[in-house]
C-alpha cells in the first residue's frame, strides 16, 4: 500500500527553486546534443536556494556530466557531478533520476556494467523514465543483447516519441541485425529540428557506406554552425562517402582523422575511434583500422 500522506522527500522551501528546476530540466533537454551551460547555471541557482533537494541534485549532476562529455569543462567537474548524484541517491533512494544520473556518470567514465546496473535501478524506481529506458537500450545494443535492447528502446520511443536519439538507436539496431531495408525506412523521414536532421543525414551516409553505396553528403557547410562537434560530423561524412567509393585516404585526411579522435571524454573518444576504424577499413587501410579499434 502507498501512504498518500507521507511525502517521498522534503520539498524545496523556496518556490523559486522549483521554477529553476523546471527551467533547468527544459534547458538540459534542449542542450543535450551541445552540452551548453544554461542548464547547469539554472540548476546551480536552484541548489543555492535548496541545496539538499534530490531532484535538483540529480539534474545538476546530469547536466554537469554532459558538459564534461563534450569537453567543455575539466574532469574535476565530473567529480562534482558524482558527489551531487550520490547525495541525491542518498537523500531519495526511490528517485529514479538520481540513479540515472549515477548511471550517466559511470557511462561517461567508461564503466558500462555499472552504468547498466544504475539504469536498471533507475527503472525499478521510475519505469516511465524515458531517458533511462533509452540509455539502457543503447548499452544493451552495444553488448549485442539486441532483443533486450529493443524492449527498452521501444519503451523509450513510446514514452518520448519526439526523442531523435532513441529513433537513431532503433535505426542502428536494425543495421546491427542486417535489416537495412527497415533501417532505410526509418531514416527516410526528415527530422523536425536541425540537430536531429544532421544526425539523420550522417546515419544515412555512414550506413550507406557500410554497403558500399554511392552515398552523397548533403549537410549544411561546417562554417554555418559554430559547433566543433558539427564540424567533425561534416569531416567524417565526407570521409565515409570518399572511402565508400574505394578511394584511399590522403596524408591530410589521415591527419584530420587522427585529430578527430582526440576527444576529452573516454566514451566520445571511443565513438570517434569506431568511426575512424570504419573509414580506414572502407578505404582498405586495415592495419590503421585495427589500430583505432
Amino acid at each position: 500500500t502507498v501512504d498518500l500522506h507521507k511525502p517521498l522527500h522534503k520539498a524545496p522551501t523556496d518556490a523559486r527553486a522549483v521554477e529553476l528546476y523546471l527551467r533547468g530540466r527544459f534547458a538540459l533537454r534542449q542542450e543535450w546534443m551541445s552540452g551548453g551551460t544554461t542548464a547547469v547555471d539554472l540548476l546551480g541557482s536552484g541548489l543555492a536556494l535548496a541545496p539538499h533537494d534530490p531532484h535538483l541534485l540529480a539534474a545538476f549532476a546530469t547536466a554537469s556530466a554532459r558538459q564534461v562529455f563534450f569537453g567543455h569543462v575539466g574532469a574535476d567537474v565530473m567529480l562534482q557531478a558524482r558527489l551531487a548524484a550520490e547525495a541525491a541517491a542518498m537523500a531519495a533512494p526511490e528517485l529514479g533520476e538520481a540513479w540515472a544520473a549515477l548511471a550517466q556518470i559511470a557511462m561517461y567514465s567508461g564503466n558500462m556494467p555499472e552504468a547498466a546496473r544504475h539504469f536498471a535501478k533507475a527503472l525499478q524506481c521510475t519505469p516511465g523514465l524515458a531517458w533511462a529506458q533509452g540509455q539502457l537500450g543503447t548499452i544493451l545494443s552495444e553488448a549485442d543483447a539486441l532483443d533486450r535492447a529493443e524492449v527498452h528502446l521501444q519503451a523509450a520511443a513510446q514514452l518520448d516519441p519526439f526523442n531523435a536519439n532513441v529513433h537513431w538507436d532503433l535505426v542502428r539496431l536494425e543495421v546491427l541485425r542486417g535489416e537495412f531495408a527497415r533501417a532505410d525506412a526509418l531514416l527516410a523521414k526528415p527530422a523536425t529540428d536541425l540537430t536531429s536532421e544532421i544526425s539523420r543525414r550522417f546515419a544515412q551516409v555512414r550506413f550507406g557506406a557500410w554497403r558500399r553505396l554511392p552515398v552523397t553528403v548533403d549537410l549544411p557547410p561546417a562554417d554555418l554552425l559554430d559547433n566543433r562537434l558539427y564540424r567533425t560530423v561534416v569531416l567524417l561524412s565526407g570521409m565515409y562517402a570518399h572511402a565508400a567509393r574505394g578511394h584511399g585516404l590522403s596524408a591530410e585526411d589521415l591527419a584530420l582523422l587522427a585529430e578527430s579522435v582526440e576527444a576529452a571524454n573516454s566514451r566520445l573518444r571511443a565513438a570517434r575511434c569506431q568511426f575512424a576504424a570504419e573509414i580506414c577499413a572502407l578505404a582498405g587501410d586495415h592495419a590503421r583500422a585495427l589500430g583505432y579499434v
